[in-house]
């Protein structure tokens, strides 16, 4: 199958979307950070990245936030004036099960595929093979 062939199937949309924005070392940097702490706010979050030997400023460090927030990576919680960022749990275990499907030798034949989940998606893949 090649790659415009599966261009349109909802999972690999989603997918590129997720991977595009982990696609920089200061997002990477800061999902490590929210893994390993849980919810925090900007402040926090950019010594963090400090600490990690990433200098960035609270504006450039908004800006990675609002790419991960928008791909469903990052959670916001609004306290007052200051807004709190965790991960996405769910979003993250969908990522990863949507690169074990990627790579697994048979798309659809594995259990608990994606694909599996969604027939349409798989009668998309099947005709077009």
């Amino acid at each position: 199958m090649s790659g415009a062939d599966v261009a349109g199937v909802p999972e690999f949309i989603e997918g590129k979307k997720l991977l595009r924005a982990l696609g920089d070392v200061a997002r990477l940097t800061i999902v490590r950070i929210l893994a390993g702490n849980g919810e925090m706010n900007v402040s926090d979050l950019v010594e963090a990245l400090n600490k990690a030997g990433i200098v960035i400023s609270q504006p450039l460090l908004s800006w990675h936030l609002s790419h991960l927030k928008r791909s469903g990576i990052v959670r916001v919680r609004p306290a007052g004036r200051v807004k709190f960022y965790s991960l996405n749990r769910e979003r993250i275990d969908w990522c990863l099960q949507f690169l074990s499907d990627l790579i697994a030798p048979s798309a659809g034949e594995r259990s608990g595929s994606m694909l599996q989940e969604n027939p349409d998606a798989q009668i998309r893949l099947q005709v077009r093979r």
